[in-house]
C-alpha cells in the first residue's frame, strides 16, 4: 500500500450528520464522531474483505475513514485542528467474510494515518471486528478531546 502525506489543513467538508460534541465537567470539549464510512466525494471502497476485496483495498477504506473522522473533527473543533489534544479510542467495523481474521491489520490504515497526521497525539485505543453486513466496506467511530 503506498502512503501518502495527507494536510489535515486541506481535508474536504464533514460528510453526514455522524458528529456530536459534548462538554465534559474540566470544561474542555469532547468530540464523538461515529458512522464514518469509506467513501470521498463519489467514490468509494464497498465490498466484503475476504470475499472480493483484499487488505489492501480495505486499509485504503480505513484511511478514508479517517479522512471523513478528521474533517468531523476539524468543523467539531471550529476548524483549528490545534485544539486537539489527542485520540482516545477508535473502532472498526469491517465488513468481512465469515472466515476474515485480519479486521485488525485493515484498521492499521486508519490507526496509522491517525499518528501519521497527530503524531504522538494519534495514538489511541482500538477496537476492529469484522461484520457480516455494512453498506461500506470499513466503518468506524472515535472519541477525542479538544
Amino acid at each position: 500500500m503506498t502512503t501518502t502525506f495527507v494536510n489535515p489543513r486541506d481535508v474536504h467538508a464533514p460528510v453526514g450528520p455522524y458528529s456530536h460534541t459534548a462538554l465534559v465537567p474540566a470544561g474542555t470539549e469532547l468530540v464523538f464522531i461515529a458512522g464514518q464510512v469509506s467513501r470521498l466525494g463519489d467514490d468509494g471502497v464497498y465490498g466484503k474483505l475476504g470475499a472480493g476485496l483484499g487488505i489492501p483495498e480495505g486499509q485504503k477504506a480505513a484511511r478514508w475513514c479517517a479522512l471523513n473522522i478528521i474533517a468531523h473533527l476539524k468543523s467539531a473543533c471550529g476548524g483549528d485542528l490545534d485544539r486537539v489534544k489527542r485520540a482516545v479510542k477508535i473502532g472498526g467495523f469491517v465488513n468481512g467474510a465469515p472466515d476474515f481474521p485480519d479486521s485488525p491489520t485493515v484498521m492499521n490504515g486508519c490507526s496509522d494515518l491517525m499518528v501519521e497526521i497527530f503524531g504522538e497525539a494519534g495514538k489511541h485505543a482500538r477496537f476492529a471486528i469484522s461484520v457480516a453486513s455494512s453498506r461500506s466496506s470499513t466503518r468506524t467511530g472515535t472519541l477525542w478531546p479538544c
